[in-house]
């Protein structure tokens, strides 16, 4: 949390998102953050929460270097509770966990509203029609189980390495929107799908 809240009080940005590094904004009705920001966060302020979509591992059992939105297609069916926020800086309060920062006014989601838990991780009503936070969450078994079991967590325990949680999710819903929007804004990431199709033969 100090490194969230350093950041907060050094960042020069208007607008800051906190997002992992293995989680994708994707945007339905708009066609850049610019336009999607000012529609739903540059007028009113605060804090603006988006939901999280949880991919599988598509039963990949171990790591490829091919990026993750290409590999793992296979998502969840249902629209997680958990959140991510993307705050205005000057209304920020303090950052009380990686999924809620405390600001001046409600938290709300694209609908302009929600149902929050008192500390704001989650959001009951779990809007996806304007914009979602792919989280590519388990990737393969042999990722998952070095994230869970021998990375550990930030607080130093293991997680979900011996309960049923140890095998992660395949997935149920085919979902590569995620792959798409970057191998159209980014053409050199064509070279992957080549290269993924020549592995799986191999």
């Amino acid at each position: 949390m100090k490194i969230y809240n350093d950041c907060i009080a050094t960042a020069d940005e208007p607008f800051l998102a906190f997002f992992d590094d293995d989680e994708f904004l994707v945007l339905k009705q708009h066609d850049n953050l610019t336009a999607f920001l000012n529609a739903h966060l540059v007028k009113e302020g605060g804090a603006l929460t988006i939901n999280w979509r949880v991919f599988g591992s598509a039963n990949e059992t171990s790591y490829k270097p091919i990026p993750v939105t290409r590999r793992f297609p296979w998502r969840l069916a249902e629209t997680s509770h958990r959140v991510k926020t993307i705050v205005s800086r000057k209304d920020v309060t303090e950052v009380w966990n990686a999924h809620a920062i405390d600001v001046k006014g409600p938290w709300r989601d694209t609908n302009g509203g929600g149902y929050y838990v008192s500390e704001g991780k989650s959001n009951e009503i779990r809007p996806d029609d304007v914009a979602v936070l792919h989280h590519y969450k388990y990737k393969s078994l042999e990722e998952w189980h070095e994230k869970s079991c021998q990375r550990k967590t930030v607080f130093g325990y293991a997680k979900d390495c011996d309960s049923k949680h140890s095998i992660p999710p395949a997935g149920e819903v085919y979902d590569d929107s995620a792959w798409q929007i970057l191998k159209a804004r980014v053409p050199k990431y064509r070279r992957y799908e080549t290269d993924n199709e020549r592995d799986d033969k191999a």
